[in-house]
Parts: structure tokens; sequence; C-alpha cells
């Protein structure tokens, strides 16, 4: 027996039509502003970085083995110490959650050792403000991934890690009129400054990553859009995700006109699973024949 439609296309039609009429210019202001956004974020993302990296120092070395080998062809293999250091913290903070993430894990490794690559092939070319760019690249890129590690919440976990913090000691060196400054008689305030270095280390390239998302969505919707194909595509995926009760609506489509429908707020995705915004809920009732 075929199963009856529960939905009427024709009113899909109209709905993406309009709202596409309605939002393309938005839509593409907002993604011009969002390029500028993360034009201005990506250096202050830079700097928030490098200010949380300098706190997270070496125990009983802080920053002196920096100094010691910067005059030298081995300047960035203190780096890649440090680099060990954290991968080393994180790990016998939590031994299941690289496991658990090991997608995250296994990236943080790949770009480390390119690291721990580049640091040597410095050795033989000598201080190079370019061999130090590409290092701190792929060094930044590590502890990304090594972030997300240990620190890729659910949106579900995100209330109850709002109540027990993500790393348990507050710890940090001794309070002075200067800030925080190392404890020199303890390392538990080393460790605690690195699990934070690595659990904050991504925050600002996140801010970056959202903005040149949206860019990108804007860029691809006013290429969808001008294509005949991707509208009535948009339209028959929007179709199905409501016939099958927001199950196995993507697979048959492209990502352009997934796109249509995600930027003109048909849908959403949360934890892998699909939602409608309440513009999608408003087309669904006009939509439904019952």
């Amino acid at each position: 027996m075929t199963k009856k439609e529960r939905f009427d296309m024709t009113v899909i039609l109209s709905c993406i039509k309009t709202d596409i009429k309605k939002q393309k210019y938005i839509v593409l202001w907002s993604g011009f502003v969002s390029f500028i956004i993360s034009f201005v974020l990506f250096p202050l993302a830079i700097l928030f970085f490098f200010l949380m990296f300098y706190r997270a120092d070496l125990p009983y070395f802080d920053h002196d083995l920096i100094s010691f080998f910067s005059d030298t062809n081995y300047f960035l293999i203190p780096y890649d110490i440090m680099l060990v250091y954290y991968f080393g913290v994180m790990y016998f903070k939590d031994k299941i959650q690289h496991i658990k993430n090991f997608h995250h894990y296994k990236k943080a490794l790949i770009f480390s050792m390119i690291s721990f690559v580049v640091s040597f092939i410095a050795i033989y070319f000598g201080d190079s403000r370019f061999m130090m760019i590409i290092y701190f690249i792929f060094f930044i890129i590590s502890i990304y991934y090594l972030s997300y590690t240990y620190y890729d919440i659910a949106l579900k976990d995100a209330f109850d890690n709002l109540k027990n913090p993500l790393y348990r000691d507050d710890d940090l060196g001794w309070s002075t009129s200067m800030g925080v400054v190392d404890n020199p008689f303890t390392y538990k305030d080393d460790l605690n400054r690195a699990k934070l270095f690595v659990q904050t280390s991504t925050v600002g390239f996140d801010f970056v990553i959202a903005f040149l998302n949206q860019s990108v969505n804007a860029i691809l919707f006013w290429y969808a859009i001008g294509d005949r194909k991707y509208i009535q595509e948009s339209i028959r995926m929007f179709d199905l995700i409501l016939e099958n009760d927001l199950k196995n609506g993507n697979e048959k489509f492209s990502y352009l006109s997934f796109n249509i429908l995600k930027v003109l707020n048909y849908i959403s995705i949360r934890n892998d699973n699909i939602r409608l915004p309440k513009r999608g809920l408003e087309v669904a009732q006009q939509a439904s024949k019952s």
C-alpha cells in the first residue's frame, strides 16, 4: 500500500520562493559583514592564543628554556618539548577522552608530528621567520585539535559542565599585584595553567570559523539559488524530511540544496540530528494536509 503524503509540496515551493526573494540580499549582506568580522577577529584570536600560551609554561623552567635556545639553530625545540608536555598533561588528566574523540586526537597527533619535522628542518636552515611561521601554524592547529579531543562537549552536557568546571583545580599560582605568577615550590599550578590553556585555546578560533562559515554559506546560497535545479531539490528534500519525521532527509541530495534550507532557517543540525527552527515549523504547518 502506498504511503499517504502528509505535506503539500506546492505550498513548500511557494514558501521557499517567497523566502528566497525576501532573504537573498540580507544573506549577502550578513555574509559580507561576517567576513569582515572574521578578518578583524583572526589577529585577536592569535593574540589571545599566545597570551594563554605565555601563562602555560613548563614546571620549574618557565620560559627560560625558550630564551636559552633562541639564539641557536635549535630555537624551535623548546616548543616541541612544550607540545609533548601539553599532550602528557591532558593524557594524565583523562585517559579515556582521547579514545572517545580519536578523530580529533588523530589530527592533533598528525599536526604535532608535522610541527616536529618543521623544527628539525629549521636546525639546518637556522633562525628563519618563515620556518617559525610555518611551525606555529601547525603548532596552533595541534593544540586546537587537542583541545577538541578533551573539551568537545555535546550541547546536552553543557549545563552540567557549568556546574562542574572542566578543569577541577583553580590553583593557577600565586596571586600578586602583578597578577598570577608561578609558584616555584609546586608544579600543580603549572599543570592547571596548561589545562586552562588547552581548554581555552579554541575560543578565539571558534568565533573566526563561525563567521567564516557564515560567509561561505552565503556564497553557496547565492550560487545555489541561481540554479533552478537546487531550488527544486531543496523543496523535495524538505518534503522528504517532513514525511520521514526529520530522519534520512539529506542523504540523496546535494549540500547546496541542504544549504538553501539551512540559510532560510527551515532546518538546523544539533548533535547530528535534524531540527525545525521557527520558520521551518511555520512552513510545515502551512504545508500539512491534516
